[in-house]
């Protein structure tokens, strides 16, 4: 019930309590208490009086309730403000302070003036030991949203002792080409308006301006390696999946997703490297070469190569190199045989990069 309806139910519990003590007072009452200076007084104005007492009484404790925030009013824990005004920070203090909308403590932070910023958030006790906790149950939703607009501007900027945390929504230029001073532990997550290098990921290493920078991910690079015991996923004098050797100017697709058995071919180990992989570390191996020659490893998707993975001289070779090489979307790559022999060859892999 909510307190508009206390009060008109309250009042009129008080009108049919007048009704009653109007009818049971038609007489005066011997002289007897008294009110202020007015001498005796009847029954019907006594009854009226102590039902006037009663009736304001009963107001004052419901206008004592704590009634839902309005519009200018302190905002309190567990009462709604409900007004169609939204609850804002009005702090205009020094540009260096923190307008503090929520605090759990009484007194400000002594950090207030580290970073000047118009809404703070800020906890000093053990038991409520988060800044700001912000959470969406909204499928596609954002528990906090952060845009900076500009070189040096912060999305989200994390101070510590060890190492900051800045997040850049968006920015003109790679951080090796700004001005501005940034520190060693700097993270940022930049995406180039119009560029042909999106959506990186850098770290700072070094204080200076603009610092020191390496980038640690983007479309153009490789990811992180995942390095696996050695695996071999094809040998060409095996029935699987293809018994022949590399002879010159000829090429062959090798999938490199599944470890292959040594001594048939047959599939031993289902996606050795995953779905996902960019590229791989292997070792490639030539035997019973015959003539001269040399092979070489592209993405499976290339059309032609312009560089040699590994050489050979003479009949009845064998020799091996070890190399990376980027796959294509398959997770396959291609070998080319140039030169004027043959060979038989066999491929290992050492890792991944996902």
């Amino acid at each position: 019930m909510d307190v508009t309806t206390e009060i008109e139910t309250l009042r009129a519990e008080i009108r049919a309590l007048k009704q009653t003590v109007a009818a049971m007072a038609d007489d005066t009452i011997a002289p007897g208490p008294t009110i202020g200076e007015d001498g005796p007084v009847s029954r019907r104005s006594w009854l009226r009086t102590a039902g006037a007492v009663a009736a304001g009484g009963a107001a004052a404790m419901v206008a004592s309730r704590p009634a839902a925030a309005a519009t200018g009013d302190v905002v309190k824990i567990g009462n709604d403000n409900d007004a169609a005004a939204p609850t804002s920070c009005a702090y205009t203090g020094s540009a260096s302070a923190v307008g503090f909308l929520f605090q759990t403590s009484t007194a400000l932070s002594p950090f207030d003036t580290v970073v000047p910023a118009a809404v703070g958030a800020w906890a000093m006790t053990a038991a409520q030991p988060t800044g700001l906790y912000a959470f969406s149950s909204v499928n596609g939703g954002n528990g906090v949203v952060a845009v900076a607009v500009g070189d040096d501007g912060y999305g989200v900027r994390a101070s510590g002792s060890a190492a900051a945390l800045r997040l850049v929504s968006q920015t003109e230029t790679q951080p090796s080409g700004r001005t501005g001073a940034h520190v060693a532990g700097e993270i940022e997550s930049s995406t180039y308006p119009g560029g042909s290098d999106n959506s990186d990921l850098w770290a700072c290493v070094a204080d200076g301006s603009p610092g020191t920078w390496r980038k640690l991910a983007g479309p153009a690079t490789a990811g992180s390696f995942h390095a696996i015991t050695p695996t071999r996923v094809y040998d060409s004098r095996l029935p699987q999946p293809l018994l022949a050797p590399l002879a010159a100017g000829a090429d062959r697709v090798v999938s490199v997703a599944d470890g292959r058995d040594p001594s048939s071919g047959a599939v031993s180990l289902a996606d050795v490297v995953p779905v996902g992989a960019t590229a791989v570390a292997f070792n490639l191996t030539i035997t019973a070469t015959a003539g001269q020659g040399f092979l070489a490893i592209t993405p499976g998707d290339a059309a032609t190569t312009d560089a040699s993975i590994i050489n050979w001289f003479a009949s009845g070779y064998t020799a091996a190199n070890a190399s990376v090489v980027k796959l294509d979307s398959s997770r396959q790559v291609k070998v080319f045989a140039g030169g004027a022999g043959q060979t038989d060859f066999i491929v290992d892999i050492n890792g991944y990069y996902l």
